[in-house]
């Protein structure tokens, strides 16, 4: 009789040592998922913020751009009376909060026509950009905006005759045809004036930022 309470005593003891060791462990283990998914979290929420009208995530090679990081935005492109008419995806290469190039631009009075004409001095062709700038234009103006189409062009009359390319300038603006005209300057800005868009960089380095703050504003006044 006596041997089998100092069984069931030690038995107890056994299982409550065993109760404490799995309450122990799933202690452990909440911690470290709670650990894991609070620093994987932390780490979206610093890859994702709002500016000016788009939200935006930084992406890299998680999302298959290798060494490169690019800034997603997503921002929604509406009619006047404020309906939205499409949601709209891009890619730049510079952080749009860091971006201060200098602007005045306003496409509520100069307008955006149907038909946009994307033309570029002959400096451009000596930037590395130059592949890119064209291309993140025609989106963010063609694709972007559903009433509008996109053309290129070359702002030298001779260098268009030569390689056979149309010619096109801020002359050619007109009720039905707006111009990005892409061209080096003494100061890297953003204007505009009478439906011609002008983006003036100061040097090759700094081309691909000018033109971006160029969409950043076309985001920020789509979405006041």
């Amino acid at each position: 009789m006596v041997k089998k309470k100092v069984k069931k005593k030690i038995s107890k003891k056994v299982s409550d040592r065993e109760t404490k060791q799995l309450i122990g462990f799933l202690v452990i283990t909440g911690l470290v998922f709670i650990l894991f998914f609070g620093t994987y979290f932390g780490v979206r929420a610093q890859k994702h913020f709002d500016y000016e009208g788009a939200e935006w995530w930084i992406e890299g090679e998680r999302e298959g751009w290798g060494d490169l990081t690019l800034y997603h935005g997503r921002y929604q492109v509406k009619t006047s009376t404020g309906k939205v008419i499409t949601n709209m995806n891009l890619w730049l290469r510079n952080d749009p909060r860091e971006n201060n190039i200098s602007s005045e631009v306003d496409f509520l009075e100069d307008k955006i026509a149907s038909n946009v004409i994307i033309t570029f001095t002959d400096e451009l062709m000596e930037c590395k950009g130059r592949a890119l700038i064209v291309p993140q234009l025609s989106q963010a103006f063609g694709i972007g905006l559903p009433w509008t189409t996109t053309s290129g062009a070359v702002a030298n009359q001779t260098t268009a005759e030569n390689l056979n390319l149309t010619y096109a300038t801020c002359e050619d603006v007109g009720e039905e045809t707006s111009v990005i005209l892409i061209q080096k300057g003494e100061e890297s800005k953003v204007y505009s004036e009478e439906g011609c868009y002008t983006i003036q960089y100061q040097d090759c380095d700094e081309a691909i930022k000018v033109s971006e703050k160029l969409i950043l504003e076309l985001i920020k006044q789509l979405n006041p």
